[in-house]
């Protein structure tokens, strides 16, 4: 049995302050218009093009439209609820961060590619809320802006995961046996828990790569290791390039 591929396809990070929807990803059919986008942002490579609420689910379908000439491979939503006051402020906000880039890596997406749309699903929502985009990553690294920390994050995450990817090419490099590999990235693994949180779940993916991928020889099992390896390698390369985002902010 040959090697099972198990990088993530997408990457979903949800923040949120207090008294604020919880996105999430449960699907429902459309229902009424009572959700509805304000031009909130500047953002001019991508837009909310619909949103579709079902009351019945507290669910809602948010339609992202590219409107620039490069494919995305990362965007994020403010979600804010507005109160019966009818003023949003920062503590009716949440963020869902969707990043497409490992998906991308590993050849199961494409990014969002100019005029294309994507449905991202949130849960959790009501009445009197606002769904708009303050960040946006292309094929180019190149992004748009209008919350700062959420690029810091996402270069943060980024470069985390190419780090990984190096490291667990190393440990395959250097070692002598699949036992001796395994035990290494274990050890990697348990200390990122601590020391790089944001890494932790790539090192538990190749992890489960490396327990699941058997050749039919010791020669073979190795051979299969290397591949591996040199895959890891080539990811960290694509991941990195992007990883260095070169931001404007609107």
């Amino acid at each position: 049995m040959r090697l099972k591929w198990g990088l993530v396809p997408v990457l979903f990070v949800t923040m949120s302050w207090p008294q604020t929807a919880n996105p999430g990803s449960v699907s429902g059919p459309p229902a009424t218009n009572r959700i509805s986008s304000l031009p909130v942002t500047q953002i001019t490579g991508a837009k909310v093009d619909d949103i579709r609420l079902d009351d019945a689910s507290k669910t809602a379908t948010v339609t992202i439209r590219n409107v620039s000439d490069k494919t995305i491979t990362a965007f994020d939503l403010a979600v804010r609820r507005i109160p019966m006051s009818g003023k949003s402020d920062i503590s009716n906000t949440s963020f869902r961060l969707v990043d497409l880039l490992l998906g991308i890596s590993a050849g199961r997406l494409e990014g969002i590619r100019p005029g294309e749309t994507f449905d991202e699903i949130l849960q959790g929502v009501s009445n009197n809320v606002t769904v708009d985009i303050d960040f946006v990553a292309f094929s180019d690294a190149s992004s748009e802006f209008t919350n700062p920390e959420m690029l810091k994050h996402v270069i943060t995450v980024r470069k985390a995961i190419a780090d990984a990817n190096n490291q667990t090419k190393d440990i395959i490099r250097n070692a002598s046996s699949k036992e001796e590999a395994i035990s290494n990235l274990t050890l990697l693994w348990e200390e990122s828990k601590a020391t790089a949180p944001f890494a932790t779940a790539t090192f538990a993916t190749h992890l489960y790569n490396l327990k699941n991928q058997h050749g039919e020889s010791e020669a073979d099992e190795q051979h299969l290791m290397l591949e591996y390896a040199n895959k890891n390698e080539k990811d960290a390369q694509f991941i990195s390039v992007h990883a260095n985002l070169h931001g404007r902010a609107q």
